[in-house]
């Protein structure tokens, strides 16, 4: 009768186990698969609301969130260069790289905090005065370095800072939030680290699902 029972716990605590290696854990952690984690490839939007001067503004964005924590993408501001922008919004019309940066569960939520970064470039039609303004130590003597602007110069580094919501829907998987960016020239020695620009704006994702082959 012992032994019985010995095999009817040890089965019990097995089927335990699988039940717990199955279950769903909470939806914004970075440990489970693509199936309710925020870890996967996205498509969506960045809607720009401030300053004003680009309010409504919209660009695609792909952003890959890794299971490490590490986040990936590249987002439609590539080639704002060609933009014809007012002197006002002269600092935006630069090229953008592609993004590297982090993020993280917040608690048991399903809230998301994340911050990535873009080298900043100078395009064949950005003013010549977003040059960077390097940092000059002749001897003791510290001051701006001469410049000579040319189409491709790394001059700044921009900054994106976001607060995100990860939602299950009948529709597929979808995360929303608020972002804030800023353009900073390049930090010491490379430059003074200075702000020149400072906005923020919405994001709204799509997770990237298998589709069927095109007819």
């Amino acid at each position: 009768m012992k032994r019985q029972w010995r095999l009817f716990a040890s089965a019990f605590t097995l089927v335990l186990f699988a039940a717990f290696a199955v279950m769903p854990s909470s939806p914004a952690t970075a440990e489970d698969d693509e199936n309710g984690s925020v870890v996967g490839s996205w498509i969506g939007t960045l809607t720009f609301t401030k300053p004003s001067g680009i309010n409504g503004l919209r660009v695609a964005i792909l952003t890959n969130f890794n299971r490490d924590g590490t986040l990936t993408g590249n987002d439609g501001t590539a080639h704002s260069s060609q933009l014809e922008l007012p002197p006002e919004l002269s600092p935006l019309a630069v090229d953008y790289s592609d993004y590297s940066g982090s993020w993280v569960p917040i608690g048991d939520s399903n809230q998301i905090a994340l911050t990535f970064k873009q080298l900043l470039f100078l395009g064949p039609q950005s003013p010549p005065d977003l040059a960077v303004t390097a940092i000059y130590c002749p001897g003791s003597t510290c001051g701006p370095a001469p410049t000579f602007p040319f189409p491709g110069q790394n001059i700044d580094l921009g900054t994106v800072q976001a607060v995100d919501v990860l939602e299950h829907t009948k529709s597929g998987d979808r995360i929303t939030g608020d972002f804030t960016f800023q353009n900073r020239r390049l930090p010491p020695p490379l430059g003074d680290g200075q702000q020149v620009f400072a906005g923020r704006g919405i994001v709204s994702l799509t997770r990237i699902a298998i589709e069927k082959l095109a007819p």
